[in-house]
């Protein structure tokens, strides 16, 4: 959280260099310094072992992909897309509205809600959905005054009188999804002269991001812009309200299962906007691709690699057991087991006191030598209750 940011400083200016060999090489060498102290190793760990155990990623490649992000950032391009799908641009500050002529964005408590007067009302409900596949859809569903009691229970014995579906191109978000929604609502507002109404969404997001009068988002600034279209003059009596999701409220469910059916929809998006977010995502995971092929083609860190055939494993691993001195020994095997301090001379000779004719390194210590056979007796039988493997580490933890 410190080194990268001022490594990546400037990154789009610089960071197309990291590719050379030379400077991949100077950067791992400065990472690997950190990772030792990470995870608390001997600083003979490789640099490929350590990395990985420290759930780093490259810096050359963490480089490589601040750098494509900002430039992407800057120029609104990018090869990762179809030259036909533009990539979302903020508007201009000079283009927002005069502070003057902001419309405030009155947000209503629960309790300011109930004892709001429904029936002088419109009450529109919004909902953005984004499927595992891809596909995105938004829709509101509208009532009437006249079709509304005060109790949100009460919209179930009522029929709403509008509702509308949107189609979104399937690099949208879902934060697009809920705020597109909530412009074809004040849309709806300004088309029928509609001055009283309550626009209920349960996106938190959504609502914050109204409440910034100068923030730049494309669709931000069209709900600020037609909010004040609505009645020019005076502050028209448009309300927002936040509702909590899934919680069996009827208009809410509607409108969720609208934007379920609108993202299904075979039909042209009503909305091709890729937000900078989803390129960053596709840089991300290629990036996280590039990571584990390294850690697997790299010709160090053999013996975690055979314990950890996948970075995945190593995540899931360290989600649930801390790291530590003791346990960094073990995955790396660079320990205090005779064989390695034989390496660099600090013991005369590598054998095991067991029988002082076997070579004592992790995996005698752990699976063959006697003097440990209680505790290890012990700790298989707890994986034979448990029904899992008691030395296969990876598919354990899958």
């Amino acid at each position: 959280m410190v080194i990268e940011p001022i490594i990546t400083y400037t990154s789009s200016v610089w960071g197309h260099i990291a590719v050379k060999k030379t400077v991949r090489t100077k950067l791992i060498s400065l990472q690997r310094g950190f990772a030792l102290r990470a995870i608390r190793a001997f600083r003979t760990v490789s640099a490929n072992a350590a990395i990985a155990l420290a759930r780093f990623t490259p810096l050359d490649l963490k480089l490589l992909q601040a750098a494509e992000t900002e430039t992407t950032r800057i120029n609104r391009h990018t090869n990762r897309l179809p030259n036909d799908i533009p990539i979302e641009t903020p508007v201009r500050f000079s283009d927002l509205l005069h502070p003057a002529e902001r419309v405030p964005i009155n947000t209503l408590t629960k309790d300011a809600f109930a004892e709001l007067k429904h029936s002088l009302f419109h009450h529109i409900y919004t909902d953005g959905s984004k499927h595992e596949e891809g596909s995105t859809g938004a829709a509101l569903v509208v009532y009437s005054p006249t079709s509304l009691s005060p109790l949100h229970n009460d919209e179930q014995t009522h029929k709403h009188t509008y509702t509308k579906h949107i189609k979104l191109h399937s690099t949208s978000s879902v934060f697009q999804a809920e705020l597109i929604a909530i412009k074809y609502a004040t849309m709806y507002l300004y088309t029928k002269n509609i001055t009283h109404a309550i626009i209920l969404t349960d996106s938190q997001s959504a609502i914050a991001a109204l409440k910034q009068y100068t923030n730049t988002h494309p669709i931000v600034t069209d709900i600020h812009n037609t909010l004040h279209s609505i009645n020019p003059n005076s502050t028209p009596n448009i309300h927002f309200h936040w509702v909590k999701g899934h919680s069996g409220i009827p208009g809410n469910e509607l409108a969720d299962a609208a934007a379920n059916k609108a993202a299904s929809l075979h039909k042209s998006p009503d909305l091709i906007s890729c937000p900078i977010s989803h390129i960053k995502n596709i840089i991300k995971q290629d990036t996280k691709l590039k990571s584990q092929s390294r850690y697997i083609y790299e010709t160090a860190g053999k013996f975690t690699k055979k314990l950890f055939p996948q970075l995945s494993n190593i995540h899931a691993f360290f989600q649930t057991i801390p790291v530590s001195f003791l346990r960094t020994q073990f995955l790396t095997a660079h320990s205090f087991a005779k064989d390695y301090l034989h390496r660099f001379h600090i013991t005369d000779d590598p054998y095991c006191p067991c029988n002082n004719s076997t070579t004592q390194d992790l995996i005698h210590l752990i699976c063959e030598c006697p003097r440990f056979s209680y505790q290890r007796r012990t700790y298989e039988e707890t994986c034979n209750f448990m029904n899992i493997n008691p030395y296969n580490i990876s598919k354990n933890i899958s």
